[in-house]
């Protein structure tokens, strides 16, 4: 009976641990982080950060400009001008790593309607994806590790809310769940 209480003891500290890794938080809430940015193409005319790191929710959704070295490969989603005069959201793809890129799902849900992120790889488009406002998107994050030895991924999702053809912007609407692994995306 003593070896039973003793291994429920230690089981239950350990399956909170691994559970951060593994879909839904145990025993925790959705830790999610709101927000409402303005991304600028590297063409515009405005100085604005081009992209948005989702991998550290939990300090804020960080704002990148990956033409820059300081800020190259610490991205998710980067604005870009299409051909057509229209924006695009380019995924971050992880060339030569054991890492999975970035990815975007397109939803047919309102924004705050949409409560989980697709935990599916199928669900997800990568590369240079055409925006325009009201698209909502489940954001799948890059794969990013731990340093305990485990990959992570972010949970998001976003709202073209405005573009900008002559200055060159969008303005997003952005949620994103701080938890590693946790597609919950509306705090409990």
């Amino acid at each position: 009976m003593r070896s039973a209480l003793f291994a429920l003891l230690l089981t239950l500290p350990l399956a909170a641990a691994l559970s951060a890794c593994e879909g839904d938080s145990f025993l925790t809430d959705a830790t999610v982080v709101r927000d409402s940015v303005e991304l600028a193409a590297p063409t515009a005319t405005v100085d604005l950060p081009s992209a948005l790191d989702f991998t550290n929710a939990g300090a804020g959704i960080a704002l990148r400009r990956p033409e820059r070295t300081e800020d190259a490969q610490q991205w998710d989603l980067a604005l870009r001008r299409t051909e057509t005069s229209g924006f695009a959201l380019r995924t971050f793809e992880a060339p030569g790593q054991s890492l999975r890129g970035a990815g975007l799902s397109a939803q047919a849900s309102d924004f705050e309607a949409l409560e989980r992120a697709p935990r599916n790889s199928s669900d997800y488009t990568t590369g240079l994806i055409p925006i325009s406002v009201g698209n909502v998107f489940a954001v799948r994050s890059r794969q990013y590790s731990t340093g305990l030895g485990f990959a992570c991924t972010a949970f998001g999702k976003l709202k073209v809310v405005s573009v900008d053809a002559v200055a060159g912007t969008a303005k997003l609407a952005v949620i994103a769940n701080a938890g590693c692994d946790d597609e919950r995306l509306t705090a409990d």
